[in-house]
């Protein structure tokens, strides 16, 4: 076990910036200027952000061309049946297109109805407790949907034991401030109540410097990786995210030998794997 210092996380975020975006499927929503158009397309690549990186980023782009330029305005106009023809080929690993027609569907009635998922999130943010909140707002999704079944894979709850990764993702991009990386478009869910998305780069991270002693990759875990983080950032415990992820991609938690050599290695690695 190794242990973690303010000076390897700065470090970790000095050599993992806005560089690395390009790579990163948090690239598509700064691909567009109206904050509702970045927020849908931020949450829709949010739920396809797993396996590998070159795969997610083809799956994002096959659901942004069927959006076009205005996705926001897309999502709320277009019919049910609309979304099933166009992604009836559609496949990202166990995602298929029914799952991602069913969700676009919902996020169209949500949209209508409230505005933006940030107005549907706020009426049940829970401070201090990300997991009820979390569950709240996913819960909105299976009462109205009509398949609830489609979308077991794509909003996991974390009630049941599930990290979350890909929603607490999605709540990393657009809760904290715009950085070059995320984007600062919710003002009023506090960064200091994220969770950590967890993913296996962040689990072996947080295991290597005594962070967690636990096996399994659950929302205990991530919500331990995450106490452990607040230590050094209380207003702000996912900041460093971003660089643990892609210190993982390149190989830095299976490699080091000692935390100088996670400073001196950082960033010298070939990657090719995703979150």
């Amino acid at each position: 076990m190794h242990v973690l210092s303010k000076e390897i996380l700065d470090a970790l975020a000095r050599r993992y910036g806005r560089e690395y975006l390009k790579n990163d499927p948090e690239y598509f929503p700064h691909c567009y200027a109206e904050p509702r158009d970045k927020e849908v397309v931020a949450f829709l690549a949010a739920l396809l952000a797993y396996g590998n990186i070159k795969q997610i980023f083809r799956s994002v782009k096959a659901i942004i061309d069927i959006l076009g330029e205005e996705p926001c305005q897309a999502i709320i106009t277009t019919k049910p049946r609309q979304w099933h023809q166009a992604l009836c080929g559609f496949r990202h690993r166990v995602t298929k297109g029914a799952s991602m027609a069913q969700a676009l569907e919902l996020v169209g009635e949500i949209l209508r109805e409230h505005g933006s998922l940030e107005a549907l999130f706020l009426e049940g943010y829970r401070p201090r407790d990300m997991m009820e909140s979390l569950a709240r707002f996913a819960e909105v999704f299976y009462k109205r949907s009509s398949h609830p079944d489609l979308l077991k894979h794509l909003l996991p709850l974390p009630r049941n034991g599930s990290a979350c990764k890909r929603l607490n993702l999605f709540l990393r991009w657009v809760v904290r401030g715009d950085d070059g990386i995320d984007l600062g478009l919710w003002k009023r869910v506090r960064a200091a109540d994220l969770v950590m998305p967890l993913d296996t780069h962040v689990a072996r991270f947080g295991r290597l410097f005594g962070l967690t002693k636990r096996k399994t990759g659950d929302w205990r875990m991530a919500e331990e990786i995450t106490g452990g983080l607040r230590a050094f950032c209380p207003h702000d415990p996912v900041r460093y995210d971003f660089a643990i992820a892609w210190a993982g991609v390149e190989g830095a938690w299976r490699t080091a030998t000692s935390a100088r050599a996670l400073l001196d290695g950082a960033g010298s690695r070939g990657g090719g794997g995703g979150r």
